[in-house]
Order: structure tokens, then sequence, then C-alpha cells
């Protein structure tokens, strides 16, 4: 009986002392279900590349808010460019604006665009992950 206790007490209290988990994983993974886009090759190639990006243009859409990205700095060919869709609230929450400098952070299944608070406000898949994306209607 005492040995019963004693496992008991010890499979448990791991489990009582656990250090809280950071929700910072899925804040991101809530942004990239909130935001998709549909960029050309050319701005997969400047996102792989480390290419520097500004927000050219907000507007609103029927699917949320289109954002206008756009590659600059020297060595960009003119017409990179491509649209995000996200929700306002993400948006609002990132702080994105015209003219912002938008960080890309590469991660195995593509790219995370973030404001200057780090805040991820959109994904663009890579073309390993876009092969697995697929988009239907559930009626």
């Amino acid at each position: 009986m005492r040995c019963l206790l004693l496992v008991a007490a010890l499979t448990l209290a791991p489990a009582a002392f656990a250090a809280p988990q950071s929700n910072e994983a899925s804040e991101a993974s809530a942004a990239s279900l909130q935001a998709s886009a549909n960029v050309p090759k050319a701005a997969l190639e400047a996102l792989s590349a480390g290419g520097r990006f500004v927000i050219k243009s907000v507007e609103a859409s029927g699917h949320g808010v289109s954002v206008v990205i756009e590659a600059v700095g020297e060595g960009v060919s003119d017409g990179v460019r491509f649209s995000v869709n996200a929700s306002r609230e993400v948006l609002e929450r990132g702080g994105v604006a015209v003219g912002m400098s938008v960080f890309v952070t590469v991660i195995a299944s593509g790219y995370l665009l973030s404001g200057a608070d780090g805040r991820p406000f959109a994904y663009v898949p890579n073309e390993r992950a876009r092969a697995l994306i697929h988009d239907a209607q559930v009626s």
C-alpha cells in the first residue's frame, strides 16, 4: 500500500510544479490561420534571399484587409510585389501601416511576415508546404 502511494505521489508531483508555457507559438499559429498569401515566384525568391520589404498599401477587401508588400533595396528588380489578406484585428494588433518595414522570419514551412513589434501578421508557405495546403468549401 505504501509503495502504491509513493508511486502515485511521484507520478503526480512533476505536473504540480510544471512551468507555465508561452503562448507565443499559438499566437503565430492563429495569425497564420487568419492570414493568407498568394505570392508570385519572384516574391518567394526575394523572401528566401532575405530581401527587405515595405508595406505599399493597405485596403479593405471582401475577405478582410489586403496588404500590398513590395521588395525594396539594391539589386531588387522592379515589380516584386505581392498581397496578403488578413483580418483587421491581426493587422491592428501588429500595428501595420503604409511605409512600415516588414520583417521576414524563415521557418521550416515558409515565411512569417511581422511588423516592428515582432508579432507576425501573415504566413507565406514555401513550395513544400504549399503542396500540403488545400482550400475546400465545407457545406
